[in-house]
């Protein structure tokens, strides 16, 4: 495995964005006081999965169960299109948005699978209730 240097990050402060958009401004606080990060546009999904990803594995050690899922709460939802895509939006407390893009048919499937979930329609075989 590869050595990563690394400094404790004790708190996550402040984030913007400056009017160009090319880069966001995150503000950390170490044990060697504050300091800034300055992350390309460009960088910034792979920065998101390397951290949900990281997330996952972190719920799943302390756990000691290789299938629990790293879970954040939502307090809002909004469905759209996008050429033949659903875009399923999902705002968390505190205000991160987080939206995911599937195909049209896969929306049917996950509809299905909802209602079953829920109590609305037929029961599904347990393996049928994942993609």
């Amino acid at each position: 495995m590869t050595k990563i240097e690394a400094l404790t990050v004790t708190d996550v402060e402040a984030s913007s964005v400056p009017d160009d958009a090319n880069h966001a401004l995150v503000r950390v606080a170490t044990p060697q006081g504050p300091l800034t990060l300055v992350i390309p546009a460009e960088q910034i999904q792979s920065l998101m999965q390397l951290l949900s990803t990281a997330g996952g594995q972190i719920a799943k050690k302390r756990q000691q169960n290789p299938n629990v899922k790293w879970v954040a709460s939502v307090e809002w939802w909004e469905f759209g299109t996008h050429s033949d895509q659903l875009v399923l939006a999902f705002r968390m407390p505190g205000g991160a948005e987080q939206a995911f893009q599937v195909h049209r048919d896969q929306a049917v499937q996950m509809r299905d699978v909802l209602s079953a979930i829920v109590g609305d329609g037929p029961a599904l075989a347990p393996t049928d209730k994942t993609n």
